[in-house]
């Protein structure tokens, strides 16, 4: 391939010096021709200057090296020789009129008495001019030596172009095949595609059947949720019931069992619509691999056809003059052969040197334009003259005959000179030297004019020069003849040549012809993919939907089986419960029985312990009025009647203290024997088991006392949690009273509660009924807050807090025994410790820990559906979005000069702005998270570039200047509207939108042909990759200003890059991903909301309408 490239690069570069060459061939013919009229004048100058000829002779030896120079710096002056033939013609003639009128200037002057003399000078003058002249001739037959040289290397190249013409009628045989082959590809892809379509169709059928299934499982679904509600309100019931209902257990278990007939059912529906899904996807894969294939064969029948275009198109230049171009340029032909590098700097010399020549040839046209002027003066005053030159003398008519002669020759030595000077001039300009020589020839000019007054003497000597220069003159007339009949034969061979070109040209527009059919099968192929590729996008985004619904209605069902099976664990633990409840009730009972025993028992033994007392303080008092020194006894004895008075008067009044229970259950044996005195040791034993035998007692009455009054509360919170409490400042009220009230229950720190899963289930029966924007940011917000609530509540060891208290605990009971009491009952009944953030500090056990993640899992949920049904609001807008809805460029004009069209136009960007902001206020009164804000918009506006930049490379007609300008109007909306809404929750929403954006800017940038891949990719387009911004440049169409889109440096750079690309890069698409996962995380949340401060004015409005809540109020004061 690149030997193919080479190749066509290298007949371009023959074409071109061809078709130079057929017309320096045309100008050598019309020199030529001059050359025989000049031949002719020359054959009678000649014969009289045979005679200088061995004069001349030496002359020309010592001016053949100088003319070899000249020949060199002639070969590189030819290509501007073709435009100056015609101004030197006019030079000749101005020349000869010129001659004519110095001879009559001298005339004027020397009418009478120095006419002859003057004649005499001019002809010593002459004498020097014929001595140029044949140093000129010399130089002709040195030009005659290798135009015979050149006419033999002609031949040869003759035959080699030849050569290459049979070389390019092959190709074009192999271009014949190829385009034969291409017609038969775009066959079979137009095949392809109609087999695509009848695929589509069978698609669309199969998703309409799709839908009706999923009627049918929605309407099936909504029977199981109906049956689902009956069935927790039955549950329900049974939870009431339980106790009193046996008989109805049975019947709810056969209801139950029907519900799971319904469930298995509906499962194998379920796992039938799977499998139907299962093989629309496998036929979507397909099919979206076939529309790839044939994406690739036709890039590659467009590359082909554009390789096919260029050396058609070369082809078409070769036929034009290539045996010209061989003739002249044979050395440069050579050197592009060798190498692609010499040719290319030579041609740039080349165009150096031609610029400099234009630069010359304009000069010298200022020149030819003022020797005309000068001639028209001159022959003005010719006319004058020749009215006075008709009184002149016979003699002085004699001695003027000789002269013109002489003159005649001066004429034609000095137009060859003129020509030789011209092209010294021409070739001087470019360096400091030839402006050097030139002016040297100039002054020896002048002094050879000079020098005409001395040659007077020198005609006897002139003469007989010239019958040797006409000897020589003759020679050249016979090489001249020759040379003409060579040149009409090669013409004969050119005439050949050019109609075997004539012949590749017809060869060639055929194949053009074709080709152009070609082109316009492939993009009507193109068309065609491009809706087909629309129609499978559309066909996925509904396949991707009907996927999310029947994921949706998966999860409700397996939602629908999960509450059925806790629905029967459920019954099961009722079961369990009832029977555990008997059992218990039958203990109670025997329980009590034994307590009234164990009553009489100590009322026998307070007894005992009142009358041991009462001597006790005889003794005590004997003991004082003895021992007045010993004070730590009487110390120990007020701290151990105090204690005994306290047991004993709580069994007699019924009211046992929950904390002084817990205190008692904490203390040690030992405790008790270190407040009584060491006297009546076994008495007090006996009065401690009595007293632990009453603490067992109240602790079973306790146990079945304290269940009743939490599970009345949680069901009350049930109650008030799918309710709109609204917020307390910037705090929710749902949030702060869930929050309280599994602190009060101390639900954190159970290890077994069913509290988390009805509050979960409430929760989600709330966000399940109401679909709304505004319930959801509701939910949104509370679940946030309630999950960061727990995540600085929840601590992962107690160690820390509870060894010093219970040190302090231990510490101070020895001395002050009702401070340890006080104490104990304050660190046992409920307060815990408060933590940095202000908030209590609970060691949380799993099914807290679980009921925090599961809250995680609902954010991520209704963030989820924020989310989606925001994208369902925008996706049709952005259909209308893309495209500019004016059609011509009169509505532009008319737009541009009326705001309110302009308004019209973008109508569809202000509903999408609107959208956007109803959104921004909705979640800013519900004070939702900023981050959750901010990536949310971020999100969107994600989605926003991709739908908009996807569709702007599907679509050749959105790729235009005016729908790039209707865009970024469009995209100056957003712009004006991220700017109004504050940083913390639009934030850097708007870098999101980056390919659209610079895919736009490249649409509507100015002076494209003027820029480089490198500016473009560097200041425009630098987050579009090469594959993306070749497709935009393929599909531009500048509608507006109708010029050119790109410089021919940038589409090569930018097809170089391509390629680079494609060969690094083994798998890519030019189409944008949309990313639909959570972009945050519990962190997140924590580290940005700020802190939440509990105080009771948040719930006091609340408790005051819902009494049954006092408690939480209780427990803060």
């Amino acid at each position: 391939m690149k030997q193919l490239a080479d190749a066509q690069v290298e007949i371009v570069e023959l074409q071109r010096n061809l078709e130079g060459a057929d017309k320096r061939n045309s100008l050598l013919q019309d020199s030529l021709q001059r050359l025989d009229e000049e031949s002719t004048a020359r054959d009678a100058l000649l014969v009289a200057e045979k005679q200088e000829k061995e004069v001349t002779k030496k002359t020309l030896t010592e001016a053949l090296d100088r003319i070899e120079e000249l020949v060199k710096e002639l070969e590189c002056a030819n290509n501007s020789m073709h435009q100056l033939q015609d101004s030197i013609q006019r030079l000749e003639q101005s020349a000869s009129a010129r001659e004519a009128v110095l001879l009559t200037e001298h005339q004027e002057k020397d009418a009478k008495s120095k006419a002859l003399a003057e004649a005499e000078v001019r002809i010593d003058g002459l004498l020097e001019e014929i001595s140029s002249a044949n140093i000129n001739i010399d130089l002709l037959q040195k030009t005659m030596k290798r135009l015979e040289k050149d006419a033999m290397t002609r031949e040869s190249l003759l035959l080699k172009t030849k050569q290459s013409y049979d070389d390019t009628i092959t190709e074009l045989f192999e271009a014949q095949e190829r385009n034969q082959q291409l017609t038969s590809k775009i066959e079979d892809s137009d095949n392809k595609i109609g087999l695509l379509e009848v695929s589509v169709k069978r698609l669309e059928e199969s998703t309409s059947v799709m839908d009706s299934q999923l009627a049918i499982e929605r309407h099936e679904n909504s029977k199981l949720r109906s049956e689902l509600s009956d069935a927790r309100l039955r549950i329900d019931e049974l939870l009431n019931e339980a106790q009193d209902n046996h008989a109805s257990l049975a019947e709810r278990d056969d209801m139950i069992k029907r519900l799971e007939e319904n469930v298995s059912t509906k499962e194998t529906l379920l796992l039938t619509e799977r499998e139907q899904n299962a093989s629309t996807s496998k036929l979507l894969a397909e099919e979206q691999l076939k529309i790839a294939e044939l994406i690739k064969n036709i890039e590659e029948a467009h590359r082909k056809s554009d390789s096919l275009q260029t050396t058609i198109e070369r082809l078409e230049e070769d036929g034009t003059a290539k045996d010209v171009l061989l003739l002249t340029e044979k050395q440069a032909h050579e050197a592009t052969r060798k190498t692609l590098v010499e040719a290319q700097e030579r041609n740039e010399e080349l165009l150096k040197k031609i610029h400099d020549d234009d630069k010359n040839i304009l000069q010298l046209q200022f020149t030819i334009q003022r020797l005309e002027e000068n001639k028209a003066t001159k022959e003005n005053l010719l006319l004058r003259e020749r009215e006075q030159n008709d009184a002149t003398t016979k003699v002085q008519i004699e001695s003027q005959e000789r002269s013109e002669e002489l003159l005649k020759k001066f004429v034609d030595v000095d137009r060859k000179i003129d020509l030789l000077q011209d092209s010294i001039e021409r070739l001087g300009e470019s360096s400091t030297t030839k402006d050097a020589l030139l002016l040297s020839e100039r002054q020896e000019k002048d002094a050879m004019k000079k020098e005409l007054a001395e040659a007077g003497e020198r005609n006897g000597e002139l003469l007989m020069k010239i019958e040797d220069t006409n000897e020589k003159i003759e020679h050249l007339q016979n090489t001249i003849i020759k040379l003409e009949e060579d040149i009409a034969a090669k013409d004969v061979s050119l005439e050949a040549a050019r109609q075997e070109n004539d012949s590749i040209r017809k060869s060639l527009t055929e194949a053009q012809e074709r080709n152009e059919e070609l082109l316009r099968k492939i993009s009507d192929n193109e068309y065609r993919i491009h809706l087909l590729q629309d129609t499978v996008q559309k066909i996925q985004v509904d396949a991707i939907s009907r996927l999310s619904s029947f994921v949706m209605e998966k999860q409700d069902s397996d939602v629908a089986k999960r509450a059925l099976t806790e629905a029967q664990e459920r019954n099961e633990d009722l079961l369990k419960r009832n029977e555990d409840l008997l059992n218990r009730n039958d203990d109670l009972i025997k329980k009590i029985e034994e307590s009234g025993k164990v009553i009489t028992h100590l009322q026998e033994s307070l007894q005992r312990i009142e009358g041991k007392a009462a001597n006790l303080e005889a003794e005590n008092h004997v003991l004082r009025q003895q021992a007045t020194a010993t004070p730590p006894s009487t110390a120990k004895s007020p701290p151990s009647r105090s204690k005994i008075t306290r047991i004993h008067r709580s069994p007699e009044n019924g009211h046992v203290l929950n904390g002084e229970l817990r205190q008692a259950e904490m203390r040690p044996s030992a405790g008790m024997s270190e407040a009584t005195p060491p006297v009546g040791n076994a008495p007090n034993s006996s009065n401690q088991k009595d007293f632990e035998h009453g603490e067992k007692l109240q602790r079973v009455l306790n146990q079945k006392h304290q269940p009743q009054q939490p599970q009345d509360d949680q069901q009350w919170l049930l109650t008030c949690i799918p309710q709109y409490l609204g917020f307390s400042g910037s705090k929710p009220v749902a949030t702060l009273l869930i929050y309280q009230c599994l602190l009060h229950w101390r639900s954190f720190e159970a290890m077994k509660t069913g509290v988390f899963d009805r509050i979960l289930h409430a929760i989600n029966s709330a966000i399940e009924a109401e679909h709304d924007v505004r319930t959801l940011a509701y939910w949104l917000s509370n679940l946030s807050a309630l999950t960061v609530l727990l995540q600085r509540s929840f601590k992962t060891t107690r160690t820390a807090l509870s060894t010093p208290q219970r040190r302090r605990f231990s510490s101070e009971r020895t001395f002050h025994t009702s401070q340890t009491s006080n104490a104990g009952l304050a660190y046992l009944g409920g307060q815990s410790v408060v933590g940095a953030t202000g908030l209590p500090q609970v060691e949380a056990k799993y099914p807290a820990l679980l009921f925090k993640q599961q809250l995680v899992d609902l954010i991520e949920k209704v963030y989820g559906m924020i989310s989606d049904s925001v994208k369902k609001e925008l996706n049709p807008l952005l259909e209308l979005c893309i495209q500019d809805p004016r059609t011509s460029h009169s509505n532009l004009a008319k737009s541009n000069t009326n705001g309110l069209g302009q308004q019209n136009q973008l109508a569809h960007w202000l509903s999408i702005v609107k959208v956007i902001a109803n959104y921004l206020d909705v979640l800013k009164a519900n004070h939702v998270p900023s981050i959750l804000v901010h990536k949310l918009f971020v999100q969107i506006f994600s989605l926003i570039d991709v739908q908009l930049f996807n569709r702007l490379l599907l679509r050749r007609e959105c790729c235009s200047f005016s729908n790039g300008e209707y865009v970024k109007a469009g995209l100056a909306e957003l712009k004006h509207w991220s700017d109004n809404a504050t940083r913390e929750f639009a934030g850097s929403a708007w870098e999101a939108l980056k390919h659209i954006r610079q895919a736009v800017d490249f649409l509507v940038i100015s002076l494209k042909p003027m820029r480089t891949l490198r500016e473009i990719r560097a200041d425009v387009c630098q987050a579009l990759s090469i594959q993306q911004l070749e497709r935009i440049v393929g599909m531009y169409l500048d509608d507006v200003n109708g010029s050119n889109t790109i410089s021919a440096e940038f589409a090569s750079s930018l097809k170089a890059a391509a390629r680079e690309e494609a060969n690094t890069v083994t798998t890519f698409s030019i189409l944008l991903d949309d990313d639909s996962s959570i972009p945050f995380s519990l962190d997140d949340i924590t580290k940005t909301m700020p802190t939440i401060e509990m105080a009771d004015d948040d719930l006091l409005p609340f408790v005051r309408e819902n009494p049954g809540f006092a408690f939480l109020l209780q427990r803060g004061e």
